[in-house]
């Protein structure tokens, strides 16, 4: 999926939801073995505090609840985090 559909390289950043299914799981990882940084989206249920820290340690730059998202300012939340990445 990674590969399929443009041409990342290095530094450059991609969007998922459903990172805590193990297709996401494995796109975080290979993700960060490529030098790409994940955002990572994850729906809002009992323990998703954990979730986050483990997708983290698997090597998700940055997690997300879907709750985080419904904020007014999701496009500057987003643009911030890109910025923080150059």
């Amino acid at each position: 999926m990674l590969e399929d559909f443009v041409s990342l390289k290095a530094g450059d950043s991609i969007v998922q939801n459903g990172a805590t299914s193990i297709v996401g799981q494995c796109v975080i990882q290979l993700a960060r073995i490529r030098g790409i940084h994940s955002i990572n989206i994850i729906r809002d249920r009992a323990g998703s505090d954990e979730s986050k820290e483990k997708l983290k340690r698997l090597g998700a730059d940055e997690v997300f609840s879907e709750s985080q998202l419904e904020i007014k300012n999701v496009k500057s939340l987003l643009v911030r985090w890109a910025i923080f990445l150059l």
